[in-house]
């Protein structure tokens, strides 16, 4: 597997593996390479329009609508705006683990960190659920940016509320190899190109 692609960055630190990203442009072009990593990612796009890749799916954006990536994912976007910006949280699977592992672990985070549940992608404002969802992301972002006393719990708190939203509203169970094995290809065939 060519890994070209993947981005070679920490994000946070050992404690806390999270970090908080804004990013502003004022043209249109790429506003995020092509790059996968083993962190979980949500983008939540504020001003602008844009076109992003995930996989092999394109999915249009407009402010206030959010993705998820799955760790591993290839993703990329472009701005067809004179002006656009995003935030964007990016997170280590480790961050949602329980220590010692515990129900929650295994009967919900475990599945979606082996990709045995893939969750929604594109995250709009158009039903209940996904207004919900990007309440708790505004406020982990929020959270991220204030860093007031306890910040880490909120962000932490926000992140499992997003969680339990997703899983209750996605159909779509998949197995881990079948999943992993587009993801490698498509990161095979890019890295060629």
């Amino acid at each position: 597997m060519d890994l070209s692609l993947k981005e070679n960055k920490t994000h946070g630190d050992i404690l806390f593996p999270f970090a908080l990203y804004k990013m502003e442009y004022h043209m249109p072009a790429t506003i995020l390479d092509c790059h996968w990593h083993d962190e979980l990612e949500f983008l939540l796009l504020t001003e602008g329009e844009g076109v992003f890749q995930v996989g092999t799916r394109q999915y249009e954006l407009k402010p206030g609508h959010a993705l998820f990536m799955h760790g591993g994912e290839i993703h990329s976007g472009i701005s067809n705006s004179d002006a656009s910006s995003f935030k964007a949280i990016v997170f280590h699977p480790v961050f949602l683990n329980s220590n010692p592992h515990d129900l929650i672990q295994g009967k919900y985070i475990n599945p979606i960190l082996e990709k045995q549940r893939l969750l929604p992608t594109v995250i709009r404002d158009e039903t209940g659920w996904e207004k919900d969802v990007l309440i708790h992301l505004k406020e982990a972002i929020k959270a991220a940016e204030q860093k007031e006393y306890a910040y880490e719990m909120q962000i932490k708190a926000h992140l499992y509320a997003i969680f339990s939203i997703l899983l209750r509203n996605s159909s779509r169970e998949i197995t881990g190899p079948a999943y992993l094995n587009r993801a490698n290809q498509l990161k095979e065939a890019i890295g060629y190109i």
